[in-house]
């Protein structure tokens, strides 16, 4: 029996949490595994956030929960964004390559400036950022763990959309990776939502 892996590291402001509860979500719990506004897998969480050290010691038992729960499933699909936190994006791709193996990729891109401008407003109103926008951008390109948390909030390289899709192409292979741009989300939602069947060899109702 064919098993695909289609994971969606859903970057935020990208329309992921309605993919994930008006989508995935839909499909039941026999097909879409990941997260919802309702529910957060305890083992997601831990590929994502679990530090390189013990990251390394739980991939076996991670990759064994995974087998698990997706062995006799024609298509099982997982989506977080925390897979694409600022300044771990590459880092996640790696650990989403170890852990799921030859999986099929979908990345949707926002432009960046809008990205940046909605993601600000948000933190300005609910998590009363008093910053000027221009204060907590990083143009930086520090990829060490250690310096995170002295980064400002917005590590805009994450943005540099080129290097990310070149780095999963790098990691799944071209015809294992889908781009899809928010913008053709906003004004096509349903030829968003055909490209999206294709790839993942499936029908959304709510598309």
């Amino acid at each position: 029996m064919k098993n695909e892996i289609i994971l969606h590291p859903g970057y935020s402001k990208t329309a992921t949490t309605w993919l994930q509860d008006e989508i995935f979500d839909d499909l039941g719990p026999e097909i879409y595994l990941g997260k919802t506004t309702k529910n957060y897998p305890r083992w997601i969480i831990e590929i994502i956030y679990l530090d390189d050290a013990a990251f390394d010691r739980r991939i076996n038992q991670l990759r064994e929960t995974v087998r698990k729960m997706t062995m006799n499933k024609p298509i099982s699909i997982i989506s977080s964004e925390a897979f694409t936190n600022l300044g771990a994006v590459h880092s996640q791709a790696k650990r989403i390559r170890k852990i799921f193996g030859q999986a099929k990729i979908i990345l949707v891109l926002r432009n960046p400036i809008s990205w940046i401008i909605s993601n600000y407003k948000t933190s300005v109103q609910y998590e009363k950022f008093y910053k000027r926008l221009e204060d907590i951008l990083d143009y930086s390109e520090k990829r060490t763990p250690f310096s995170l948390e002295k980064r400002p909030p917005f590590y805009l390289p994450d943005y540099f959309y080129d290097e990310t899709v070149e780095t999963y192409i790098s990691l799944f292979g071209m015809e294992r990776v889908l781009v899809l741009r928010y913008e053709d989300f906003r004004e096509n939602p349903r030829e968003f939502g055909q490209k999206l069947e294709e790839f993942v060899g499936m029908s959304f109702p709510n598309f």
